[in-house]
């Protein structure tokens, strides 16, 4: 199984075989000599099928299940899944046994195919280890977390245990994982109870680098992190490699990196609440208040906006820009990946009335057009970051620096190679994480604002 688990969904051989395989199925199933095939069965079935995908994608679009762009081709693939069907079910009755035994295997064989081509659109799961849920390197278990943090090293398996220094006893060794490669850290269960928000959620998952375990403790930054929708808040440990970058970055600094708590902002896969209290929700509430003081009394860490930052991609991005600026005394610091200018869920009418309950106010509350006012801001520091590919988010990124600086926000922008998906995502954060946990180690002051709504 550990080796099926490693199997890529992205490279190697899986995507290249199930395409061809598909290929020849459906060859083997449409390919007919009847003239009545080729001139009335086949294009009723096409027909159908474009009339159902079309009304499929009409539906997604205006039902608010679906926000996002997608290209046109995902219609093709899923198109292709139901023809397979339809031409099953038509030509069984004069179709010889062998081929009804191919045309059956076809259908499951295009689903396959549709699947991997949108999930290599995203890079939403790497694996078949990722598709399937199964551990991560490093991960752990909340029993064993809660032996980790009340420093009971007996419920630490042993080939996690390093001696802190040579000639000091037992009762100074600390339960860091360690590798030939270097120092990694630990990956637990992190289920966050909803408090003064009430807001139903999904279980994350909690970060901890090297360092936290070390005696005395270095002061370590916390990094909130937000995937987008539809997603979960095991995007960033799988599809956004984030712990690897993690450990990547505490093996150059002798295991100090950020904690990081990868929590769930929407309550199930395709919901959106873009990280606003509303009918969705009290996400905010949520992320503002009940996950920082969680995180705070269970790993000891202060409530100090000056070690504290918020991160995410796509509609996670919007989330981290809104609550950085919304509340500068619970983050110094966000990190907006792609995300859009402000909360949406499509047109203004649809926002306004799905998100935001009719209320005018709390949509205005969150424009950046009211939250950026010039200097308003002191000690918070943001980050933009889009792929150059992905022209509209270049866009948001670039005027939203713009604003940002001009309120007072000490901002970082970057325009990188990739377009709008996990790859992009997951070289983004690699490649901000340095400048992010040297400024939240280093922020001054309080991280305040004037007059925040």
């Amino acid at each position: 199984m550990i080796v099926v688990d490693h199997l890529s969904l992205l490279h190697g051989i899986v995507p290249p075989g199930v395409l061809l395989l598909t290929g020849t199925g459906l060859a083997v199933t449409v390919l007919r000599r009847s003239r009545r095939w080729w001139s009335v069965t086949l294009p009723r079935l096409a027909a159908a099928t474009g009339v159902v995908v079309a009304g499929l994608g009409w539906y997604l679009r205006h039902s608010g299940t679906v926000e996002d762009h997608y290209p046109p081709t995902f219609g093709l693939w899923i198109g292709a899944s139901l023809l397979a069907l339809l031409v099953a079910v038509a030509g069984w009755r004069s179709a010889a046994h062998w081929r009804r035994v191919v045309s059956v295997a076809a259908v499951p064989l295009t689903v396959a195919s549709a699947f991997l081509l949108i999930n290599a659109h995203y890079g939403y799961w790497p694996t078949v280890g990722d598709l399937l849920g199964h551990p991560l390197p490093n991960e752990t278990t909340s029993r064993a977390l809660a032996g980790l943090l009340g420093r009971r090293a007996g419920s630490v398996p042993n080939d996690w245990l390093r001696p802190k220094n040579a000639g000091k006893g037992a009762a100074d060794v600390a339960p860091v994982p360690a590798t030939p490669g270097g120092l990694h850290g630990v990956l637990a269960p992190l289920d966050i109870p909803p408090g003064t928000s009430g807001f139903e959620h999904r279980p994350g998952t909690l970060y901890l680098p090297p360092a936290f375990f070390d005696t005395p403790r270095p002061q370590l930054p916390v990094i909130v992190m937000l995937s987008g929708t539809p997603s979960g808040p095991d995007a960033w440990p799988r599809a956004g490699f984030a712990p690897q970058t993690a450990d990547a970055y505490a093996s150059r600094h002798q295991g100090v990196a950020p904690i990081l708590a990868f929590v769930d902002h929407n309550g199930s896969f395709a919901n959106d609440t873009e990280c606003v209290d509303g009918p969705r929700g009290n996400a905010e509430t949520f992320l503002s208040h009940d996950v920082p003081r969680f995180l705070s009394a269970m790993l000891h860490v202060p409530l100090d906006p000056r070690h504290w930052a918020i991160a995410g991609f796509s509609e996670g991005g919007t989330c981290a820009f809104e609550l950085g600026v919304r509340h500068p005394d619970v983050y110094g610091a966000f990190i907006d990946l792609a995300g859009d200018r402000a909360p949406n869920l499509g047109s203004a009418t649809n926002t306004l009335h799905t998100l935001y309950g009719g209320n005018r106010a709390a949509m205005a509350a969150h424009d950046p057009t009211n939250l950026l006012r010039p200097l308003r801001f002191r000690n918070l520091s943001g980050w933009f970051v889009a792929g150059a590919s992905d022209t509209g988010h270049v866009a948001v990124a670039n005027g939203l620096t713009r604003a940002a600086s001009s309120a007072g926000i000490t901002t970082s922008e970057a325009i990188m190679p990739g377009a709008h998906d996990w790859q992009f995502a997951a070289a983004a954060f690699r490649a901000v994480l340095p400048s992010v946990t040297q400024r939240l180690a280093a922020l001054p002051g309080t991280g305040t604002a004037t007059g925040v709504a």
